[in-house]
């Protein structure tokens, strides 16, 4: 008998990305760079109903400049509303605009805008190019510059989703103004992780300056916020760079501050913001490493102090042993079989704690305690709300 025959196809994609920052999204600047994405395509913009009324008169503005009419679609995303429901009604309206292999997608809003916005482009005729405008701290140098796109899927957080780079990333300081507190606040946390990672210089930035940047929007002081910016966003796509797809390893340090907070989110029906979520699981990851040796306790406090200065939450009442058990169950089945929780050992760089089996559930109680402490002592002085 003949032997049966060996067929193969090797399938590669590469691709490459740029973030570019502009200080004129909605003129003459944003205009050039928007003609280079989007001339001679159809087009349809995504949105929310807050960016749509502050900002969409002006992004028609440019995009008529270009000779550009793209049907628009303004949508409710909130977090409980990033659902694959919501992702086909972007699909239906691509339908509705008519658009083809070489149409394009603009996701001009926050992460939630830029989440479904990525997905629903990875689905439309198999992939179409997207870009993304991102209007909030968070989406400008976290969830709008990676190449993911995610939505929840009953009680799991961002369960359903695909690696989908963008097109290309505009990043424009001013659409932050507008911004409340709390989510200026949101996107001082992931900064604050990237820092704790892999960036002192961007660390002793967020002490010095922190509370100044959130306060003015990242209008003063000047320098700082260009800098803060520049090195967060720099600091996540060289992170990124290293494993894109995550098919190189299950190891990622930007994980940091996102082992815990998932779980939390889902918990608490999403009552408890992104950003929120993830100073808190920052936190309590920086004291369960203190315990086991890794981080000086020094180091630890000089965290902690930073995102209290910020006016983070440190913890919250659903933040349990059990809620932690959960949520180490849960990431161990994402990352591959090994838990891999991010632990600084400095500030500026980390480690990983590849299995649940080496932590102590006294030590995992023992974190929660601490940050409880943290935040009572830190209400009592009137250093967080």
């Amino acid at each position: 008998m003949a032997s049966a025959a060996s067929l193969a196809l090797a399938a590669t994609k590469s691709r490459r990305y740029e973030v570019r920052l502009t200080d004129g999204l909605l003129g003459l600047p944003g205009a050039e760079l928007l003609r280079g994405a989007l001339e001679g395509r159809r087009v349809l913009v995504c949105t929310t109903p807050t960016v749509d009324r502050l900002y969409g008169a002006g992004l028609r503005r440019v995009l008529a400049g270009l000779g550009l009419r793209p049907a628009w679609l303004v949508l409710e995303c909130p977090e409980p509303a990033k659902t694959m429901e919501t992702a086909l009604r972007i699909c239906a309206a691509a339908v509705e605009a008519r658009l083809d292999r070489k149409g394009a997608l603009v996701a001009f809003g926050g992460g939630a805008c830029s989440d479904l916005t990525t997905v629903a482009a990875g689905m439309i005729r198999r992939g179409v190019a997207h870009i993304r405008l991102p209007t909030t701290l968070i989406g400008q140098i976290d969830a709008g510059i990676g190449l993911k796109g995610a939505v929840n899927f009953g009680p799991a957080k961002n369960y359903l989703g695909c690696f989908n780079p963008p097109d290309g990333v505009l990043v424009d300081p001013a659409l932050l103004r507008s911004l409340p507190d709390a989510a200026m606040r949101q996107g001082m946390a992931e900064i604050a992780k990237i820092a704790c990672i892999r960036d002192p210089a961007l660390f002793g930035l967020l002490q010095e300056e922190g509370t100044r940047l959130v306060a003015t929007r990242f209008r003063e002081p000047a320098e700082a916020a260009r800098q803060v910016l520049e090195r967060a966003i720099r600091g996540m796509l060289e992170e990124l760079e290293q494993n894109p797809f995550e098919d190189r390893s299950h190891e990622r340090a930007v994980d940091f501050g996102h082992t815990v907070s998932p779980t939390l989110e889902a918990v608490t029906g999403y009552r408890l913001h992104h950003g929120y979520a993830v100073a808190v699981d920052v936190a309590f990851s920086c004291a369960l490493g203190a315990l086991l040796g890794l981080l000086p306790e020094d180091a630890a406090e000089e965290i902690l102090s930073l995102l209290l200065e910020l006016d983070l939450p440190v913890t919250d009442p659903l933040l349990t042993p059990d809620l932690v058990a959960e949520a180490f169950e849960s990431v161990t089945l994402h990352r591959g079989g090994a838990l891999n929780l991010v632990v600084p050992t400095r500030i500026g760089a980390c480690t990983f704690v590849k299995r649940t089996s080496d932590i102590p559930p006294a030590a995992v109680a023992e974190a929660i305690r601490r940050v409880n402490a943290a935040a009572a002592r830190a209400r009592t002085s009137g250093l967080a709300a």
